[in-house]
């Protein structure tokens, strides 16, 4: 789902950076307000009291909530740059963790109902 979420955001980014390299900056809004509100759904469902990894996440997610509309100027491509990394290494451990979560040794990640259920939509 995690990965969805991503790939979800990606690919609505690189739609809404393709519009505005266009000058159709209004065609991108639709696409970069979902993008926000699906990064917004992954930074609630963060744990902060389990350490650095979920608090170093959650300046990410804000890094890119900032780069895409949320702050004072517009940077899709490093938005894009970011999410691509995290959702890249993400992939890399994606085997791991379901073994793991197999095993008993990670606990399963809470599902998410609202805003992540529909990525694609």
């Amino acid at each position: 789902m995690l990965l969805a979420a991503f790939d979800g955001v990606i690919q609505r980014l690189t739609a809404a950076q393709e519009l505005i390299a266009a000058n159709e900056t209004w065609k991108a809004q639709p696409l970069l307000l979902r993008s926000q509100r699906i990064v917004l759904e992954l930074y609630s469902g963060l744990d902060l009291r389990l350490g650095d990894v979920p608090d170093n996440m959650g300046k990410l997610y804000l890094f890119v909530l900032n780069c895409i509309g949320m702050g004072e100027s517009l940077n899709v491509p490093s938005a894009l740059d970011v999410l691509g990394i995290v959702r890249d290494g993400l992939n890399d451990v994606r085997d791991m963790a379901i073994e793991l979560e197999h095993r008993g040794q990670l606990p399963q990640a809470p599902h998410q109902t609202h805003v992540l259920q529909d990525v694609a939509g």
